[in-house]
Parts: C-alpha cells; sequence; structure tokens
C-alpha cells in the first residue's frame, strides 16, 4: 500500500500492510504530514504474519502524541523486516517509539531526524530473534526520560513486553539480536542520544559500532 498527502486521524492504524503466508508486505507513506493522537496507534506500519518479508517506509514527517504509539513499523513473523524514514518522526506519549521492526530474520533500519520524548520512549527498537539486526541512522535520534525504577534487560528469548524484549526504559536505540547467529551493527552517521543520557542499549554475541556522527 502506498498513500501521499496529508492526513489527521484518531484510530489504532493509518497507513497499513498485512499479510497471510508467503505474501510480502509492503507500506509506504509520503510526501505529507501525518498527524495522530491516539493510544496504541500506528502511523506507518507492515506486518507479515507468515514466512513473507515487511517493509515499512516514510518520506513524509509523522506526528504522534498518544501513549504505547509507533510512528513506522515493520513486522514479519518469519521472514524479514525493513524500516526506512527520511521525513521526521515526532512522538510524544508515554512508551512511544519511533521506529519499531522485528522479525524472525534480518532487521534492517534507516532513521532520519526521530525526537521520542517520553517517559520511557525510544527512538528505534530493532530485534531479530534470529538473525542480524543493521540499523543506520542519519539524522538526530533521540529518546526519552525514565522513572525512578531500574533498568532491566531483555528476556532470554526477546519476546517479552509486547515482542520487543526489553522492559520500558527510555533510550535512543535499543536493538536485540540474542540468538547464536546474532549480531549487531550500527552506523551513526548523525547523532544517538535520550534524555536519560542512554544512547544506545544493545544485546547480542557480536555488536559493532560505527560512529561517525555525534
Amino acid at each position: 500500500v502506498t498513500v501521499a498527502g496529508d492526513i489527521t486521524a484518531g484510530g489504532r492504524y493509518v497507513v497499513r500492510a498485512s499479510t497471510h503466508g508467503a505474501g510480502a508486505a509492503s507500506a509506504t507513506y509520503g510526501p505529507g504530514a501525518l498527524t495522530m493522537d491516539a493510544d496504541r496507534a500506528r502511523g506507518v506500519s507492515a506486518a507479515a504474519f507468515g514466512s513473507g518479508n515487511a517493509n515499512a517506509s516514510s518520506s513524509g514527517d509523522i506526528s504522534m502524541t498518544g501513549d504505547r504509539s509507533v510512528g513506522l513499523s515493520a513486522f514479519s513473523h518469519l521472514g524479514a523486516a525493513s524500516a526506512t524514514s527520511t521525513g521526521t518522526i515526532t512522538m510524544g506519549g508515554v512508551g512511544a517509539h519511533g521506529i519499531v521492526a522485528v522479525a524472525r530474520g534480518p532487521v534492517t533500519v534507516d532513521a532520519g531526524d526521530i525526537s521520542a520524548t517520553g517517559e520511557g520512549a525510544r527512538g528505534v527498537v530493532a530485534v531479530s530473534k534470529r538473525d542480524v539486526v543493521d540499523i543506520v541512522v542519519n539524522g538526530s535520534v533521540q529518546g526519552g526520560w525514565d522513572a525512578a525504577e531500574p533498568l532491566r534487560v531483555a528476556s532470554s528469548d526477546g519476546s517479552h513486553h509486547g515482542g520487543h524484549g526489553f522492559s520500558s526504559f527510555a533510550a535512543g536505540v535499543v536493538a536485540s539480536a540474542r540468538s547464536e547467529y546474532g549480531a549487531i551493527t550500527i552506523t551513526n552517521n548523525g547523532e544517538i542520544g535520550a534524555l536519560n543520557d542512554r544512547a544506545i542499549v544493545g544485546h547480542a554475541p557480536s555488536i559493532t559500532v560505527n560512529n561517525t556522527g555525534g
């Protein structure tokens, strides 16, 4: 599905593609400005509930104020997931994340400017259950702040907390590839940070950070 133009919505889904079986799911938005005010909403989302790959991309500007919402998301049950944003993503709610990509296979994220300033909010969340995670940041990716409770790490299978594998702490980038095949590569060409000063949290047998930005 491909959608362009300015959109103001209050429902849970706006630009969404979903498939079952072997079909791929692709959701593309932009150019335009997408504005949403609803809890647990998904701005641009692609979900493949079978073996197909999922791809979500946005060249537009996404602004969401609801709690537990996600600006751009890609999920594949058995395949690969990729999420690409060349516009801006602004999240204002509690536990609201800019980009979330989760798959059994490889996960790829290309992020532009993301601001997620709420309690427990994250700029990017990327989880591969059985493969690798590759994240490229080309803009400013900022996460939110924490309540007083201590940091807790991911569950052993990476499936806890709504499938993201992490309790609700804030960070700029959160990545997990915890299987024996797992590896995380983060290339920062911009700036990664958070209001709690927790820029990157990663869990994998191998983690590489290539930092040419801030």
